[in-house]
């Protein structure tokens, strides 16, 4: 299952999911120093191993492989892809093309901010982030349609999507709410279970700096958050770990 998630999410092109697996594999590096034995030491080698080799496949896969999948060089757009990170990095390091960034987001939250100053306390209403951007910002929407051809509905930021639409109040008991469960997880590094179950979450978390939530991915989010305030549940992988 871990071999079949990374190679579906290499294959999407997602760099927000690629960020989120680097900031779970930081945590992932904890749990093994602080329970490292032969036995985790071996199952590290062998995913890393597989992952090496699906990374490897993806990036330049056999030319047969790349003519059934698509007419144009895939191998180049994944590339392509990666490089783009570094770009993204460099861009803002050194403050040029900041247009450009992130595929044009750094605008876009600056309008969602900007959007967010003129109605803080309730926000436009849910999922109304365009309507909002195209009354309350006529002349910045004009302007990003000039320059793209387009107008954005979505913040590709959850969090400031969710100010934006329905308010700072809600953006901070939001926050309040995540930060109350992930930090009541103090057995997060000796209990294996507890450990499965919250990566996803800090994944998530992660990402949502880049996405917002969506109908595929958020209903599982809000499952994890669920099963972790279980107080039961806890107890008995607690009870199985030991």
């Amino acid at each position: 299952m871990s071999l079949l998630s990374f190679f579906a999410m290499m294959i999407s092109v997602t760099r927000s999911s690629w960020i989120a697996l680097a900031v779970a594999s930081i945590f992932g590096i904890i749990y093994i120093i602080k329970n490292f034995n032969k036995d985790i030491l071996k199952r590290t080698i062998i995913l890393a191993s597989c992952f090496t080799i699906i990374f490897i496949f993806v990036l330049k896969p056999p030319t047969f492989i790349e003519n059934i999948i698509c007419n144009y060089k895939y191998s180049n757009f994944i590339d392509d892809r990666f490089k783009s990170l570094y770009n993204d990095f460099d861009n803002i390091v050194n403050n040029e093309n900041l247009n450009s960034v992130g595929s044009g987001r750094l605008e876009i939250w600056y309008l969602t901010l900007k959007l967010t100053s003129q109605v803080p306390l309730l926000g436009t209403g849910p999922d109304t982030l365009k309507d909002g951007i195209i009354y309350k910002l006529p002349l910045d929407a004009l302007n990003y349609f000039y320059e793209r051809n387009a107008i954005f509905d979505k913040a590709h930021n959850e969090y400031l999507q969710i100010a934006a639409t329905i308010g700072i109040p809600a953006l901070i008991i939001y926050l309040a709410f995540l930060m109350q469960i992930l930090f009541n997880q103090k057995n997060l590094f000796k209990n294996s279970g507890l450990f499965i179950l919250i990566i996803p979450i800090i994944a998530y978390i992660t990402q949502a700096f880049f996405n917002i939530s969506t109908i595929g991915v958020a209903p599982i989010f809000w499952f994890l958050l669920g099963v972790i305030q279980n107080k039961i549940f806890v107890k008995d992988i607690e009870a199985e770990d030991t």
